[in-house]
């Protein structure tokens, strides 16, 4: 399942994200979470090849606390299948990647995730951005991109 598997954290070459999609503010069980999540998967059937992203501004740190989330594909039209979605540009020249690939249920932590990217970046006198963006590959293979800052 790959619970134990490392994870693989490295700096690469990006560049700016261009996301559409919809941006979620409430608790993890409002039912506008689980809207949001299947316009953006409906959008992204739409169009072959396109992976989900979201963006974690706040994360909840129980069912009830408010989360802060952008869910959205590569750019496209904002208007696809008629649904109004919002743009989102991410700077992105060079960014710390963390790639995990392990079965859902035993995924390391978000908190987990962005330590590692934290120390990689320290270790190598990185600033990141503070913008961690998860390219959610399939249902067993995440990237998180964390924007390294330009100064």
């Amino acid at each position: 399942m790959g619970g134990f598997r490392p994870v693989s954290v490295s700096l690469e070459d990006c560049s700016d994200l261009e996301l559409v999609g919809i941006e979620f503010r409430g608790s993890p069980q409002d039912e506008g979470l689980s809207t949001s999540f299947r316009a953006v998967e409906t959008a992204k059937a739409a169009i072959p090849g396109s992976v989900l992203h979201t963006v974690y501004y706040t994360e909840p740190k129980g069912k009830r606390d408010t989360l802060h989330v952008f869910v959205g594909i590569q750019k496209a039209d904002p208007q696809i299948l008629g649904v109004v979605m919002q743009e989102k540009h991410i700077v992105c020249e060079r960014a710390v990647v963390a790639r995990i690939s392990a079965h859902r249920f035993v995924m390391p932590s978000p908190q987990r995730v962005k330590r590692e990217i934290m120390d990689f970046a320290t270790e190598k006198g990185l600033t990141v951005q503070g913008v961690f963006v998860d390219k959610l590959i399939d249902g067993s293979n995440v990237e998180v991109w964390a924007p390294i800052s330009r100064y």
